[in-house]
């Protein structure tokens, strides 16, 4: 270590002479940055006033030459250092660990909270949303609400899904698809019938199943309120039902049209048609009077028929299951009292309307047949109520008025033909009256039948139950 010749300012003076020349070969000093004698005498370093604006601006260099002018004065001579100290001695450096996306989020927070406690303001901090340990669940809900969009999406190019049927039934219908009808037909047939919900919809998921021209006609068990899907394949694949229907007993030819129409059998107007022009039974009415001569003649039951069967079809099968329930001993019993196959036929009619227990229509017949012993008018209000458009509960004079050869009030002897088709019961019961001295009967509105002999007790009663 160098030291300067002069004794006047020992070791202070020579270590000060030392960090001088030092600094000297490191700082580039502005030219003109001289030395002054006091400087000199003192050991310290010093800058011209007239330079120092200059300097401080000149990055800063003299500026912490001068701060650290204290601590060069405030130096004392310390014992030599061995490099091994000096090494042992420099501070551990030790390296931070990498922030995690937790760490900076936390820190981020952290600084929003400092913010808003110093502005005293909201930083948007709302159920704990915002904290670490909740950032699982945002992105969660992020997640679930991309998945919801992309539903949403992916309803929106598929269209809109099929409404809900306004009923559902499961009733067997049996619909007849023709084979001129289109597509578009068929839906908007289906859609009248209730069976689907929306023509539109059918005819869209016909379209995506790329079979809408492969309908087949045929005959089909449906119901109301089934699905586009289940129909359209039970269409195209030709899955025709065999017809089932039922015609309930003391129906008439109307009554019987509207019901197979509604069970899809077949349509009113073709069955009426199809009934008035039949002529496989030689004993019905031929009377002028008689607006359908197969009146009376379509036997009540359930029947199964193929899948392409006609108005036509039914109205023969059905006339020949009556003429085969129509027994030798309901013909020989008809010839017995003095009647033809359609007049014991026609008083059939009147017993199955007449009255609705079983054990009532034996006494129902007989007093019919005593009536028409005695020439004495049948005065069967169900003629009357053949004669109404719609029924009524209870007839008025009036309507016993009605002109008509059906009306029994007015005329003697049965109507010139059925006014429904009897079933087994009533026929039987024609053929084998009861053995009574009964002349009258009348019913209550429940349906029990009450009796009498005379017209005044009979009177009496009409007057007690109706």
């Amino acid at each position: 270590m160098a030291v300067d010749d002069k004794p006047s300012g020992g070791k202070k003076k020579g270590v000060v002479s030392f960090f001088r020349r030092a600094l000297g070969e490191v700082v580039d000093f502005p030219k003109g940055l001289k030395k002054s004698k006091e400087d000199s005498k003192n050991g310290s370093l010093s800058i011209p006033p007239e330079k120092d604006k200059d300097i401080s601006e000149k990055d800063g260099i003299v500026q912490a030459l001068r701060n650290s002018e204290q601590e060069q004065n405030s130096l004392l001579l310390r014992e030599p250092v061995s490099r091994r100290e000096r090494k042992e001695s420099r501070a551990t450096y030790i390296r931070p660990e990498p922030e995690t996306y937790v760490s900076v989020v936390k820190r981020a927070l952290v600084e929003k909270l400092e913010y808003a406690a110093q502005n005293k303001k909201s930083v948007g901090l709302k159920s704990g949303w915002d904290k670490p340990e909740n950032l699982l669940k945002k992105k969660l809900v992020a997640t679930a609400a991309v998945v919801c969009m992309s539903v949403a999406a992916a309803c929106s190019f598929l269209g809109e899904s099929e409404p809900d049927p306004k009923i559902v039934d499961e009733t067997p219908m049996y619909i007849r698809i023709s084979s001129g009808m289109g597509a578009a037909s068929i839906g908007e047939y289906l859609e009248e019938k209730q069976v689907i919900s929306s023509q539109k919809f059918f005819l869209k998921r016909l379209r995506q199943s790329g079979r809408d021209g492969d309908i087949q006609s045929g005959t089909y068990k449906l119901h109301k309120g089934m699905k586009s899907d289940e129909v359209i394949e039970l269409l195209v694949n030709g899955r025709v039902a065999a017809i089932r229907f039922t015609i309930p007993e003391g129906y008439n030819l109307h009554e019987m049209a509207k019901s197979l129409e509604k069970q899809g059998i077949c349509k009113s107007n073709d069955f009426l048609k199809a009934a008035k022009t039949y002529k496989g039974l030689e004993y019905v009415g031929k009377s002028s009077d008689i607006e359908n001569p197969m009146e009376g003649y379509l036997f009540p039951d359930t029947y199964e028929v193929q899948a392409n069967a006609r108005a036509e079809d039914i109205v023969k099968l059905m006339a020949e299951t009556f003429d085969d329930r129509l027994t030798d001993d309901m013909r020989v019993a008809a010839r017995r009292y003095g009647l033809s196959i359609h007049e014991f036929v026609t008083l059939a009619s009147l017993v199955e309307r007449e009255v609705m227990d079983d054990e009532d229509r034996p006494k129902v017949a007989q007093v019919f047949l005593k009536r028409l012993e005695m020439d004495m008018p049948v005065q069967s209000c169900a003629t009357i109520q053949y004669l109404l458009k719609e029924p009524k509960e209870d007839l008025t004079f009036d309507d016993l008025k009605i002109e008509s050869p059906y009306n029994t009030y007015e005329h003697l002897g049965l109507p010139p033909g059925p006014i429904a088709s009897p079933g087994r019961k009533a026929l039987e019961a024609t053929a084998h009256p009861s053995d009574t001295s009964y002349l009258y009967f009348v019913a209550d509105r429940q349906g029990k039948t009450y009796y009498s002999e005379t017209f005044d007790e009979h009177m009496e009663k009409v007057e007690k139950y109706r």
